[in-house]
């Protein structure tokens, strides 16, 4: 065989066996080395989920009070109703003989009530939905711990010490998040210091 012949046949087989090589070797969308494609299927941990957990109560809180501080003296309990609509509301109990109107509503942090306190007379004949206020409070319940079976005791007890003149609390904590007016310490005050509960 000539010399030239040779080299030629050694390129070919060079070129041949290149070829079978780049045809074996994986390709970058598959396999081990595509790993985002492997991340992106894996669970949340558990430490990530509880991450997740903490931003989005404190938006469901801040929503809330940015709503509940639309709430002003003259507004009724269907207002309340209306403003807060979007609200998780689990308790509600508007009284023509006590002459209030109080709803709960449950968020991750705690039981957020809306208190008003309506005028002892209603010489203009409203239903009690309908009587302006004289008075509105939005205060904050820590979640009781242990959980109960329900929360209406729990929502009663602290009712009937917002109706009454306030000065036995009962141990009872919560945290006054807003009033219209605003409270005068030395006169209109909770009877018991609004406490900063930490949920």
């Amino acid at each position: 065989m000539k010399p030239l012949s040779i080299v030629w046949l050694c390129a070919v087989l060079v070129i041949f066996n290149q070829r079978a090589n780049s045809q074996d070797a994986p390709s970058p969308k598959q396999g081990s080395a595509d790993k985002s494609g492997e991340n992106s299927n894996q669970p949340p941990t558990k430490q990530e989920m509880q991450l997740d957990k903490l931003p989005d109560g404190a938006a469901k809180r801040a929503a809330f009070v940015q709503e509940a501080k639309k709430l002003v003296m003259g507004d009724t309990c269907e207002d309340v109703a209306k403003i807060l609509a979007n609200q998780n509301n689990i308790f509600t109990m508007n009284s023509n003989h006590d002459r209030f109107g109080f709803t709960a509503y449950l968020l991750p942090d705690g039981i957020y009530c809306v208190y008003l306190t309506l005028p002892p007379s209603n010489p203009a004949g409203h239903v009690v939905r309908d009587c302006p206020c004289d008075k509105v409070e939005v205060l904050r319940l820590p979640l009781p711990q242990p959980k109960p079976k329900g929360l209406n005791a729990y929502i009663h007890n602290f009712l009937d010490f917002l109706i009454s003149d306030r000065s036995k609390s009962d141990g009872i904590q919560c945290e006054l998040i807003y009033s219209d007016p605003p409270p005068k310490p030395d006169v209109d005050n909770l009877k018991i210091d609004p406490k900063k509960v930490q949920p």
